[in-house]
């Protein structure tokens, strides 16, 4: 068995070999290109062929690098920077920082401790392809709120009537609209006969509609001619043609992603959950992904997703409950989500739960936090044994727990 410390770097990385004995075999640096790679595999096989003689530690499984590995087959572990850090520290009060040596820990600390770290697991390549997918949507959904407030903030600025109809600036009638009449005065001059052929290129938008919005408009906008306005009406039109190109993209996606849900095995299972619509449902898919050896129990689950609370204590006086930090903060946020959609959906159980919190003191989030805890289970075993949710099922056996105890 052979242990590899990997210290990288965009631009190249250094790579530290320990035997089975913990003894320092050697260390070379490759770049982070093809030549490089093939230079790390000829490193490699001339101790082992054999993929499965090797334990490669990385700080990182979102690397180039670490794809190639684990594309190989080889068993990478991605390792906590601050495990790291605090394991270099132990071994010298005055630890040296350089590249090599940081890649001779990591092989260390997989040498020594191994066992208590788990390997990268990969799922298959639609699973793995919907999660990267998710992520670019909930990005751009970031992108498109961003946009969607400072278009907001600008239209105040000159326009605020505006945004008094328009309630939904992420509507692609009122961004249409906007683009045509981007301020106060274009509505004011515009010709009745020009505004009607304006009114055919616009789709969903019928000739009514536009007379309640242009008579709005003649009423409420307020027209001042000064340079301030003709600046603020251009960046609405460049801020509404981000936000029409950003809903395209969005809509695209969500076609890819619908077709990867539907055809997964996994799709009956996640579409039967309350509350969990398409982006819900394709992202706790995602996350969970189809490698039945990711989770090992439920409770794995809800440390990684950070809905189980971290307990404190010391002495017979200090005792704390707190929220896990460390975590998937995308699994704990899709899982709030679903919590609060299971409301809103009026789920019994996860209602009568929520409220009960609240009567006793807990917080909308700390109520919430716990809802999602017993989510995280449930969904555990839906994504185990590959089932359909069933309220009742859940609810019997529930009472029987509650019973018994």
């Amino acid at each position: 068995m052979y242990f590899i410390g990997i210290d990288w770097s965009s631009s190249f990385n250094d790579i530290s070999i320990l035997d089975h004995t913990g003894e320092f075999i050697k260390h070379f640096r490759a770049d982070v290109t093809s030549s490089g790679f093939a230079c790390i595999q000829t490193e490699l096989n001339l101790l082992s062929e054999d993929h499965s003689d090797f334990c490669i530690g990385i700080e990182t499984h979102k690397n180039i690098l670490a794809d190639y590995f684990i594309t190989a087959e080889y068993t990478v572990y991605s390792l906590n920077p601050l495990c790291v850090k605090r394991f270099k520290e132990s071994q010298s009060p005055t630890p040296k920082k350089n590249d090599k040596y940081d890649s001779f820990i990591i092989a260390f600390m997989l040498f020594r401790d191994k066992e208590k770290f788990k390997p990268v697991l990969k799922s298959g390549y639609d699973s793995e392809l919907l999660k990267n997918l998710c992520g670019i949507i909930n990005d751009l959904t970031l992108q498109r709120s961003r946009l969607i407030n400072a278009l907001r903030s600008n239209l105040m600025l000159y326009f605020p009537a505006f945004s008094e109809f328009f309630t939904a600036m992420d509507s692609t009638v009122a961004l249409n609209i906007l683009k045509h009449f981007p301020s106060p005065d274009a509505f004011l001059s515009a010709e009745k006969s020009d505004s009607i052929n304006i009114i055919k290129s616009i789709k969903y938008l019928s000739a009514q509609r536009f007379e309640k919005i242009y008579e709005f408009m003649k009423e409420n906008a307020l027209n001042i001619k000064t340079a301030s306005f003709t600046a603020c009406a251009r960046k609405s039109v460049m801020l509404a043609d981000q936000i029409l190109l950003l809903n395209h993209q969005i809509a695209e996606l969500d076609k890819d992603i619908k077709k990867l849900y539907e055809a997964s095995s996994m799709h009956k299972s996640f579409s039967s959950i309350p509350g969990a619509g398409l982006r819900i449902g394709t992202q706790l898919m995602s996350l969970f992904g189809d490698n039945p050896e990711r989770f090992d129990s439920y409770n794995a689950v809800q440390c990684y997703a950070g809905t189980c609370p971290s307990t404190q204590s010391s002495g017979k006086n200090y005792h704390s409950i707190k929220m896990r930090k460390a975590c998937n903060k995308d699994f704990r946020k899709v899982l709030y989500q679903l919590s609060f959609a299971g409301l809103q959906k009026k789920e019994q159980w996860s209602s009568q739960e929520y409220y009960a919190h609240r009567k006793n003191g807990k917080s909308h989030s700390a109520a919430l936090r716990i809802i999602s805890n017993k989510w995280a289970k449930i969904i555990y075993t839906l994504w185990r044994d590959k089932t359909e949710y069933n309220d009742t099922n859940f609810v019997s056996r529930r009472n029987k727990i509650t019973a018994a105890a």
